[in-house]
């Protein structure tokens, strides 16, 4: 017999601070679709390459110049989403003098570093949860949210509100923020 996870959370008390980590929900499904698409996305770039390559017009070449570099992002975007939809997490390190949201795929990272004291309104915004390419207009995937000076800040978007409202009772105190400031 196989259980379900409890959860797709990882919360720890490390060096003093709050970590919380947030695996992406996995689509195995999109990424093999987006795999086997790329697959003819780079037969297609090989034959701009050729074309590219090839002892053409100069109004010919600039277009297929232009056209690979759009073929480039096209392949760099899947390819990323790829990555994101099979290795990518989320992470939040918390303590009185740092709250660090970091995006994690695989070995590469990227960190987002915020004061504490500039931090309010901290809440869990609902969501539909889903993906945010499949978002329509004006909505937005569940996350917690923050107002930060004059901008508001989000982070662990698709976390479920039970999965939130765990983080929010730790986060908050790890942050030296009290309930009526939050």
């Amino acid at each position: 017999m196989r259980f379900e996870e409890v959860t797709r959370t990882a919360i720890e008390h490390r060096d003093g601070a709050l970590h919380f980590r947030l695996a992406n929900k996995r689509n195995w499904f999109l990424a093999l679709f987006i795999l086997v698409w790329l697959g003819g996305w780079t037969m297609g770039g090989s034959f701009g390459f050729r074309i590219f390559s090839a002892d053409l017009p100069s109004e010919t070449r600039l277009f297929t110049m232009f056209w690979l570099i759009g073929w480039a992002c096209g392949w760099v975007a899947a390819a990323a989403t790829v990555l994101w939809t099979t290795m990518g997490a989320e992470s939040v390190t918390a303590n009185t003098t740092a709250l660090t949201h970091t995006l994690h795929v695989g070995p590469l990272r990227y960190d987002r570093h915020y004061k504490p004291a500039e931090l309010k309104n901290l809440m869990w915004r609902d969501g539909s949860g889903g993906p945010a390419f499949l978002q329509g207009r004006g909505t937005k995937p569940s996350a917690i949210v923050a107002d930060y000076g004059a901008k508001s800040i989000e982070f662990l978007r698709g976390i479920s509100q039970s999965e939130a409202t765990h983080l929010l009772d730790r986060l908050r105190p790890a942050l030296g923020m009290r309930r009526a400031e939050a």
